[in-house]
């Protein structure tokens, strides 16, 4: 019998005990000596006082926004909760915190002392056993590792000089599957006896964060939507507009931005160049706004190419007047709208689309550049080449500020994470996590079956994907480098040529070889 059958079985237990008598009758275990568990806490004393000078300095202070007594109430069913976990596993768990602020404490109610990432939410419910659910939002799973829920059947007034309180259950978040993100509601039934929750909690310092975090990650699914059907050869790029509703694909000849709920194309337009002859896209980004989108591809008969922007509401193509001597390969742009780009020219361009400006023309590789990504606050930017290095570029003096070298074939496509500390970089034979700050090299993943052709991370930061040859993307996990899932649902033999997270990392694109697109949405 593994541990979670065993608290199972007793709170079925502990449910009999708790409906068939009253609250004081004794069946309910209570005892006053700290750490040991308790299934019934009262509140009363020096941490009621406390509590209730801050509830009256909350309904004071917002008097103004809703009425005094539900301010006060709302504070102090809160606060009891969390002063009856505290009290059971006052060792292991940061204070409460009476910080005076409107609107929750930030979906965290406790971190352990020893893993200041592990969190802890507490949710507070009155009303009958048989009737009451606490309610969890995906935003407090993400945030958490364990949910603990405390129950309530008295009424609760402002003047009480006692509150009991009943600890009703736990449950670690690893075990609450999300549901296209709405609040999940568990009955008591649902819960686990929390005689089991300080093992359970010290069982998490051990392991640490980064395996919550793992196994978390590998519990969740995602689930291949209707294929984007409307390309006649490889997808070579994907990207999704800023408010998640469209992705723009391109490659031979044609870009598409297709509508996510519906499956269909909003727009469609062809890239002619060079006396009206059309050429493939490999590169497209979307603007900050999401209103144009900017592309980079072949240019015909290997003369200049300049970068395009085609404006969505107008359905109209501009040059931008980038110019590169041949292909572009890569176009990205970042919130602070500076755009990058690379190609056949050996050349990384970084232009101002504010102020209309070229800002440099960084020339320091000796063979194409196949990637660029820039760095949120727009400081740094990253450019992948033929040459084998990765060179790492201030933006605002235009100076190289490091190489990087450790791949042996041509680096195929380059990444930065949102927080700015994580550069990930692949060839064909692998893909490699890097310190951006210092260079250094953390971690390389070889375990891709085939040929990688292209890289994504998501906006948290948390997982890298990778695709290539064999049809089928792989999650990592950023900081450690495991392998958290293996996606199949491209079939062409050709394989994925690229691949892009939605900007709430909720989806991801991928783009293959015989034109289709697969999205991938979190479960």
């Amino acid at each position: 019998m593994d541990w979670m059958t065993l608290l199972e079985s007793q709170q079925i237990d502990f449910i009999q005990r708790l409906k068939s008598q009253r609250l004081k009758s004794g069946h309910l275990l209570h005892c006053d000596i700290e750490g040991q568990h308790s299934e019934l806490t009262v509140i009363s004393g020096e941490r009621l006082t406390q509590l209730r000078k801050f509830c009256c300095y909350m309904a004071e202070k917002y008097k103004r926004n809703s009425p005094v007594q539900q301010v006060f109430l709302n504070n102090l069913k809160g606060k009891l909760a969390e002063e009856v976990v505290k009290y059971r596993i006052v060792d292991l768990v940061n204070e409460v915190d009476y910080e005076k602020r409107f609107g929750g404490d930030g979906k965290v109610d406790f971190t352990l002392t020893s893993s200041p990432d592990i969190g802890i939410q507490v949710k507070l419910r009155q009303g009958d056993v048989n009737r009451v659910r606490w309610s969890i939002s995906s935003e407090e799973i993400e945030k958490n590792a364990v949910l603990v829920c405390v129950l309530i059947q008295e009424e609760v007034s402002e003047a009480q000089r006692e509150y009991n309180l009943i600890l009703a259950g736990f449950m670690p978040t690893d075990n609450l599957k999300i549901n296209n993100h709405k609040p999940i509601k568990l009955g008591i039934k649902n819960l686990l006896y929390t005689g089991g929750l300080r093992s359970y909690l010290e069982q998490l310092q051990i392991l640490g964060s980064d395996v919550i975090t793992i196994n978390r990650l590998k519990t969740q699914v995602w689930k291949c939507l209707p294929t984007l059907i409307g390309h006649r050869n490889k997808v070579c790029c994907v990207s999704f507009s800023p408010d998640n509703q469209t992705v723009a694909t391109g490659g031979e000849k044609t870009s598409k931005i297709w509508d996510i709920k519906s499956h269909k194309i909003r727009y469609e337009f062809k890239r002619p160049i060079n006396n009206g002859r059309e050429t493939d896209i490999y590169s497209i980004a979307f603007s900050p706004t999401g209103k144009s989108i900017f592309i980079g591809g072949w240019a015909s008969y290997k003369q200049t190419n300049a970068i395009q922007f085609f404006q969505l509401e107008k359905q109209e193509l501009h040059d931008l007047f980038v110019e590169h001597k041949g292909d572009v390969y890569s176009v990205v742009i970042s919130t602070k709208c500076i755009l990058a780009s690379g190609g056949q020219d050996c050349t990384v361009k970084v232009y101002d689309l504010r102020k209309k400006e070229l800002i440099h023309n960084l020339k320091k590789h000796t063979k194409a550049v196949n990637s660029i990504a820039i760095s949120s606050d727009s400081k740094t930017i990253a450019s992948g080449s033929y040459d084998k290095t990765i060179k790492i570029w201030d933006i605002n003096t235009g100076e190289l500020i490091r190489s990087l070298s450790g791949h042996s074939n041509p680096v195929e496509s380059v990444a930065i994470s949102s927080d700015d500390y994580i550069l990930v970089s692949s060839s064909c034979e692998s893909v490699k996590i890097w310190d951006l700050k210092t260079g250094q090299l953390l971690h390389t993943l070889d375990e891709n079956s085939s040929m990688v052709r292209c890289i994504a991370i998501s906006p948290d930061g948390k997982i890298v994907a990778s695709a290539g040859e064999d049809n089928t993307i792989k999650l990592w996990y950023t900081k450690t480098g495991e392998l958290l899932d293996t996606l199949t649902g491209h079939s062409d033999q050709e394989g994925i040529y690229s691949i892009a997270f939605s900007p709430n990392g909720q989806m991801l694109a991928s783009g293959n070889g015989d034109g289709t697109v697969e999205i991938w949405q979190r479960g």
